[in-house]
């Protein structure tokens, strides 16, 4: 009964955090949107690294290793750059829809490379639709380069909206947590 207390004070804490940095980011409330994005974007560039590649690189072995190696060391210098940008201003970091699409190429090419490793030393099937979707962001990533879709301002509204949404999620799941709680008080 009491873990159901704690979970609600903490969905509790992190819809009014949520809430805080959704409002804070919005272009017109404040001018350090664009700041905020940039670390957001780093660190789930660095969980991608630590929670997939990482993987990858342990699990693999010879040529997919050392690609899964390569991969997270781009995706590290791209992250530590963004987070430094602010700093050095980089002039291709400064739109994060440019540095989303990288990611997504990099992403896309070892992975195509990787799938004719597998297919070719290993005699493993890999998946045709795995391909498809690799050639699919090499694609979109490309476009994404030669003409953006979304600007800076975009993409805060987007994760604005985005926390927004994941503050109401936590403040409906803390009120339902707390509703089966009193539930389970009454029945018993």
């Amino acid at each position: 009964m009491k873990n159901r207390i704690i979970i609600s004070i903490f969905n509790f804490v992190f819809s009014a955090l949520t809430l805080i940095v959704g409002v804070l980011i919005l272009p017109s409330v404040t001018n350090f949107g664009i700041i905020v994005l940039q670390y957001i974007i780093a660190a789930l560039i660095l969980s991608y690294v630590f929670i997939v590649l990482l993987y990858k690189a342990i699990k693999r072995t010879e040529v997919n290793q050392i690609l899964a190696i390569i991969e997270m060391v781009l995706d590290i210098v791209i992250a530590v750059t963004l987070i430094l940008n602010f700093k050095l201003n980089f002039i291709v970091f400064n739109e994060l829809f440019y540095v989303i699409m990288l990611v997504l190429f990099i992403h896309a090419f070892f992975s195509i490379i990787s799938g004719f490793y597998i297919n070719r030393k290993v005699k493993l099937s890999y998946p045709i639709y795995l391909l498809l979707i690799d050639i699919c962001l090499i694609i979109f990533s490309t476009i994404g380069f030669l003409k953006p879709i979304l600007d800076n301002n975009s993409l805060i509204i987007i994760t604005s909206c985005i926390c927004f949404l994941c503050s109401a999620f936590g403040i409906i799941y803390g009120l339902v947590n707390l509703k089966n709680k009193n539930n389970k008080e009454l029945t018993n």
